[in-house]
């Protein structure tokens, strides 16, 4: 089997292997979630749930299945209105040792509003939809949105933190990545972009 072939396009990274294409999804960035915002404005109970999951997605940077297995229970609040969320879970934490980690309070606040809507029993998930379900929600509102087709929730936070400054080690920890590669392989256009301070 030959080795694989990565290389980069307007609209993202793709890998090829066998003939085989993968494209990697468009980010939940801040931008892509304020469309969003704008596109939901005053809407009922389904897109307070769309809202939420948008926001808790972009910046814990949780994967389709993370969200999925997210309960109320692994949501708690802190003082300044900022809030915490703990991933029980996920494809890089095979142990199951779990990860904690930090989400915005504009984040708290759109859980706040869809637990008024649905309830906050412990034992219930979050947003109450399979992990297929919530790829489709994703992909359906960033289209609403003008933003375009092949829309993730995962790795905006990455580059939302990178072109804030943030060390790798930080990023990685929220991210819940085991080595700096993974922050590098997200973020190369944000790191690029650095040079421009220079230029």
């Amino acid at each position: 089997m030959g080795a694989a072939v990565v290389f980069r396009t307007p609209r993202g990274w793709y890998g090829a292997q066998s003939g085989r294409e993968v494209r990697q999804a468009n980010p939940l960035t801040a931008e892509a979630v304020l469309a969003i915002r704008a596109h939901l404005r005053g809407a009922p109970r389904r897109s307070a749930r769309d809202m939420a999951m948008c926001s808790v997605m972009s910046d814990a940077g949780l994967r389709r299945s993370e969200a999925a297995a997210l309960l109320w229970r692994d949501i708690a609040g802190e003082p300044d209105g900022s809030g915490r969320v703990t991933v029980r879970r996920s494809k890089t934490d095979q142990e199951g040792e779990g990860a904690t980690v930090a989400i915005t309070p504009a984040a708290m606040q759109d859980l706040d509003q869809l637990a008024r809507l649905a309830g906050r029993n412990p034992e219930h998930r979050v947003f109450g939809c399979s992990d297929r379900t919530i790829a489709r929600r994703i992909a359906a509102l960033a289209e609403a949105a003008e933003l375009g087709p092949g829309y993730s929730g995962h790795v905006g936070m990455a580059m939302r933190m990178t072109r804030a400054g943030a060390l790798a080690t930080v990023v990685m920890r929220q991210a819940r990545w085991e080595t700096e590669k993974m922050v590098a392989r997200y973020t190369r256009n944000e790191a690029a972009g650095e040079a421009l301070k220079y230029l």
